[in-house]
Parts: structure tokens; C-alpha cells; sequence
């Protein structure tokens, strides 16, 4: 019975750690799609075009919902969830926003969106020789 049931516990073991690497992967390209996100984001804000800002909000909420459940099923890490929500917040805060045309509203908000990536990224990333790693 237990020579039948390891190779069954190693292929559940090895699929579970293949997820996670892909999780990883994942996690990656959402960091790097914020970072290009943010960029257009910040620059339609500047010109004052409220449709392209809140559909780049839009865009970095829907990647912060997916960051919440990757930290959700990674386990852990409690602020980094509430960080994740806190980050869903404030795009959809930005997006109402500047579809309102309040850009001293989006502006601030825009500035405690920073704040809030900034904390996770000294609590939760580390700099390794192919990039940055999670903690």
C-alpha cells in the first residue's frame, strides 16, 4: 500500500510546486503590466483625458484584484492582501475620478497609490541577480 500511495504523494507535490512557480511567473507579468500601466496612467492624468486615465485605472484595479488572490492562496502574508485591496481601492477611486474630470482628487490618490506600492515592494520583493524576487 505505501509503494503505491508515495509515487501518487510525489506527483501531487511536484504539480503543486509547478502551480506555484507559474503563480510566480504570473505575479511577474502583473508587476510589470502595473509598472507600464501606471506610466500611462500618470501621463493621462497630466493631459487631463479622463476616458484613457479611468480605463488605465480600470485596468491596474482588475490586476490588483488578480495580485490579492495570488497573495490569498500563497498564504502568509495577511498585509500584503490588505495592500492589494487597498491598491483596488484607490485605481477605482482614480478611474470615478477622472471620468468626473477631478484631477486634484485623481492626482491624490494617484499619490497614495505609490505609497501603497512602495510598502509592499520593501516588505514583500527582493532584488536577486535575475531581477527582483519574492519574499
Amino acid at each position: 500500500m505505501k509503494k503505491t500511495l508515495l509515487p501518487f504523494v510525489i506527483g501531487i507535490a511536484t504539480l503543486a510546486s509547478i502551480g506555484l512557480a507559474q503563480d510566480e511567473k504570473d505575479y511577474q507579468a502583473w508587476m510589470k503590466t502595473v509598472g507600464a500601466t501606471n506610466g500611462a496612467l500618470r501621463k493621462n492624468l497630466e493631459a487631463k483625458m479622463g476616458d484613457q486615465a479611468a480605463a488605465d485605472a480600470d485596468k491596474l484595479s482588475g490586476v490588483f484584484k488578480q495580485v490579492a488572490v495570488f497573495w490569498e492562496k500563497r498564504g502568509g502574508a495577511p498585509d500584503a492582501i490588505e495592500v492589494a485591496k487597498k491598491a483596488v481601492a484607490s485605481t477605482d477611486k482614480i478611474s470615478m475620478a477622472a471620468r468626473a474630470g477631478n484631477w486634484t482628487e485623481a492626482s491624490a490618490e494617484m499619490t497614495a497609490l505609490g505609497t501603497t506600492c512602495a510598502g509592499c515592494h520593501m516588505a514583500h520583493r527582493e532584488r536577486g541577480a535575475d531581477g527582483f524576487k519574492i519574499k
